[in-house]
């Protein structure tokens, strides 16, 4: 039941971030208004999104269980992804618990994928849509760099996996580079609250995952935490991307 509960925890949070993400440059810009900053976010994964037809990348999941007893369990998997998808997931190692390895990670690979191609469809997307944003720090070229939004989710939606939390936005490219956040209707009776904390990565011209830690705290059992690194990146189709915005002016 404790695996059952973190897989429905964890699962929905990785569908959040399954669908593909990547970043070009662009010239930096003033700053911007909460509403500019959001429309150049949109708009610049929208196109690189657009831009990306087939990669691959391996993941390495480590899962460590604490309440009755302390278990962990860890899987490296090989993720290929060709325009229109789906996306395909190897595993290629595996080791620790044999309980949290078939009752956590394995349904957690499976639900990734299928969740991956709901999310892309209904679009689930960091934007207006879904969110009410307020702009709670903007780069001033010393300790802060980047555009920090408050994210909630507008009234009356009921996706899944929307999320109350932060979110980092380089002012250069508009790409997303951290978000941090809860869940407000976690989607088990067993899991209490659930938290992550998403970073991305720039590799060349590209903002890419890079890792993604997620605490589920669990009614009666304890806590589960989840950690996912991103990495080996290669890419083997992609499109030019221009900048949606160039020159001096935001």
């Amino acid at each position: 039941m404790v695996g059952k509960a973190w897989v429905l925890a964890a699962g929905g949070l990785l569908a959040l971030w399954a669908g593909r993400s990547l970043a070009v440059p662009a010239t930096a810009s003033a700053q911007l208004s909460v509403d500019e900053v959001v429309q150049r976010m949109v708009a610049m994964n929208y196109a690189r999104t657009e831009a990306l037809h087939a990669y691959c990348a391996t993941r390495f999941y480590h899962v460590a269980y604490s309440g009755l007893g302390h278990q962990t369990a860890e899987m490296t998997v090989q993720m290929e992804y060709h325009e229109p998808g789906p996306k395909r997931f190897t595993i290629t190692a595996e080791a620790g618990s044999e309980m949290l390895r078939h009752h956590v990670l394995e349904p957690l690979v499976k639900a990734e994928q299928s969740d991956a191609q709901v999310t892309s469809r209904q679009g689930l997307a960091l934007g207006p849509t879904n969110y009410q944003f307020v702009l709670l720090q903007a780069p001033d070229g010393h300790d802060q760099h980047n555009y920090v939004l408050q994210a909630t989710p507008l009234s009356g939606k009921h996706q899944r996996f929307l999320f109350h939390g932060k979110v980092w936005v380089d002012p250069n490219d508009y790409g997303i580079v951290r978000i941090q956040g809860v869940l407000p209707d976690v989607p088990s009776f067993w899991v209490t609250r659930a938290e992550f904390d998403y970073h991305n990565q720039k590799v060349g011209d590209f903002w890419l995952p890079e890792t993604n830690d997620t605490i589920a705290h669990l009614r009666f059992f304890g806590h589960a935490v989840l950690t996912i690194r991103y990495g080996a990146f290669r890419f083997t189709s992609i499109s030019p991307v221009a900048p949606l915005w160039t020159g001096s002016q935001p």
